[in-house]
């Protein structure tokens, strides 16, 4: 049996899209089995066929299947491609007469989630254009910046997953550049055509600046110590007042006990001095003899 030397091809598709992958130009008829061994960035998994048992087996188990063409030959169907079907495809063939080796390369293209906005960072204004996730990296340019003196800020960041992240970061006025007409390109393998952004105030409150920002912080702290401390009042208040009302409707409902009362007082007559006592009797005695003269 003739072996022929690996062939290595590189693919590139963008995501979303369909790729059958040849393995021979052989029929069906003629092939003794095909092996496909995928080393992809999530995962490893095999598919194969024996022609002469007629069976195989498939461990990926996403949808990517072995096929056969109208005129007989063998391929790898694999549908809706996402970033981590890139990886490297290998496969081997053995048919009647020799044997084929044959290496894709699978690359997939990612188009990035774009945005574009005006924002105040550190007292200044600035236009921020973003290509989110997307793979290759997306290329941004700013048009109609009139005054050509303020040149951008590019960031680029790599995600593991292999996506990227580009961050263009312009200052307007008074450094030089107005927002009038400001637009903000950005171009991707994905797109056919550039894509055109006009950067708008991100919100009312990012607008106002960080300053805004801490008053509005340092406003809702103080609001909220004083519904605390409101809060400790009324309840403190409450409960003196509960407590005044128990202590006077346990006082009113004390029964003295009886030794504790004061005696009653008894009216005691006033004594008169003796002289006077005699001199009353002597004359209540004088009357009565009158009456019997």
């Amino acid at each position: 049996m003739q072996s022929l030397k690996p062939v290595y091809r590189n693919t590139t598709v963008n995501q979303g899209s369909t790729v059958s992958l040849t393995c021979a130009n052989k029929t069906w008829s003629e092939m003794l089995y095909t092996i496909w061994t995928l080393d992809l960035s999530t995962k490893q998994c095999r598919i194969d066929f024996d022609s002469d048992h007629g069976r195989g087996q498939n461990s990926c188990k996403d949808g990517k299947t072995l096929h056969n063409k109208s005129t007989g030959e063998s391929y790898l169907f694999v549908p809706d491609i996402l970033n981590g079907d890139e990886g490297v495809y290998r496969c081997e063939s053995a048919y009647k007469g020799g044997s084929d080796t044959i290496i894709y390369t699978l690359s997939v293209t990612v188009p990035p989630h774009v945005s574009a906005a005006l924002q105040w960072q550190g007292g200044r204004r600035v236009a921020v254009c973003l290509a989110e996730g997307g793979k290759p990296a997306a290329s941004i340019v700013w048009k109609n910046m009139g005054n050509d003196s303020s040149v951008p800020r590019v960031n680029t960041l790599h995600h593991p997953d292999g996506l990227y992240t580009v961050k263009s970061q312009l200052d307007l006025v008074p450094e030089g550049v107005a927002a009038d007409n400001l637009t903000c390109a950005i171009r991707h393998p994905f797109w056919d055509k550039e894509q055109i952004i006009i950067p708008h105030e991100a919100s009312t409150a990012s607008s106002a600046g960080p300053v805004l920002w801490g008053w509005l912080l340092i406003t809702l702290l103080a609001v909220g110590v004083i519904g605390i401390l409101l809060g400790l009042l009324f309840f403190t208040q409450r409960n003196l007042i509960v407590i005044r009302h128990c202590w006077k409707s346990n006082t009113s409902n004390t029964t003295i006990p009886p030794e504790a009362k004061s005696p009653p007082t008894e009216e005691v007559e006033e004594v008169e001095p003796y002289a006077s006592y005699v001199q009353r009797v002597n004359s209540i005695y004088d009357s009565s003899a009158d009456l019997f003269a």
